[in-house]
């Protein structure tokens, strides 16, 4: 399952509900966003079905962005039980990423 979000309040609400999910921070001037949205996508819903996928665009998301941390697109943060288990930012490793996740869920 791939969505937007934008809003902060939207994501108090799946932290709070304790879901598994990655967000996908990207810009639209950003041509290693472009690059790597389609990868990361592709392979957490091959390798990792259970945990939703959610792409923020920070033009459009700039308190969700701020509130998080997040000063470089790409990034990429996952959470786990309303904690934030995994952040890369600006360089997106793959495979350190699959890595992670198996150690988080093995």
């Amino acid at each position: 399952m791939v969505a937007e979000l934008s809003l902060f309040n939207a994501f108090c609400e799946l932290q709070r509900q304790n879901k598994t999910f990655m967000i996908l921070f990207t810009s639209p001037d950003c041509g290693v966003c472009s690059q790597i949205k389609p990868g990361v996508v592709e392979m957490i819903e091959k390798e990792y079905p259970a945990i939703a996928v959610y792409l923020s665009d920070v033009s459009k998301s700039a308190e969700l962005a701020g509130q998080l941390s997040i000063f470089v697109t790409p990034a990429l943060l996952v959470f786990y039980e309303g904690r934030e288990i995994i952040r890369q930012a600006r360089f997106i490793n793959l495979e350190l990423l699959l890595r992670q996740l198996g150690r988080q869920f093995a």
